[in-house]
């Protein structure tokens, strides 16, 4: 394996194993979000997601990409909530 194609696969494994925010990237993602947060409603629509990432990482993200991170944040709502 040549060394660019090691670094490639070492770096995608440590994108699974996330580190903690600081707390300017917190401050920067809270500002985001009110930003993006059109009508004040306390959440993001679809569409506010999108101004968001582009705000955040500088790109439009798809259809696809949208219903992914909505998806993924519904599963974590459902794995928190407690059982009635």
């Amino acid at each position: 394996m040549t060394s660019v194609l090691r670094s490639y696969f070492l770096s995608q494994k440590q994108s699974y194993f996330p580190r903690p925010l600081k707390e300017t990237e917190k401050h920067v993602i809270s500002l985001v979000f009110h930003e993006s947060d059109a009508g004040h409603k306390g959440y993001l629509s679809r569409e506010d997601l999108k101004v968001a990432t582009v705000s955040l990482f500088g790109y439009k993200p798809s259809k696809y990409e949208v219903d992914k991170m909505f998806f993924r944040g519904q599963a974590e709502e459902e794995e928190l909530a407690p059982l009635s």
